[in-house]
């Protein structure tokens, strides 16, 4: 069980790093391009997450 709990917090500390990205491309100071940047980084984190984490707690 402890085990599980480890993953668990391994899985909120990975969302929470994405949501700082996502919170980066809100940034209305930066260029349009580091926004478009920071999008294209959540998008790729948001997607690993999927395939890897979600697949791994559903069994499979």
């Amino acid at each position: 069980m402890e085990n599980s709990y480890k993953y668990f917090k391994r899985d909120i500390s990975w969302l929470s790093f994405n949501y700082r990205v996502l919170l980066e491309a809100e940034d209305d100071a930066l260029p349009v391009y580091e926004r478009i940047k920071f999008l294209s980084i959540y998008s790729s984190n948001l997607e690993e997450f999927y395939e890897i984490r979600v697949a791994e707690h559903r069994g499979g």
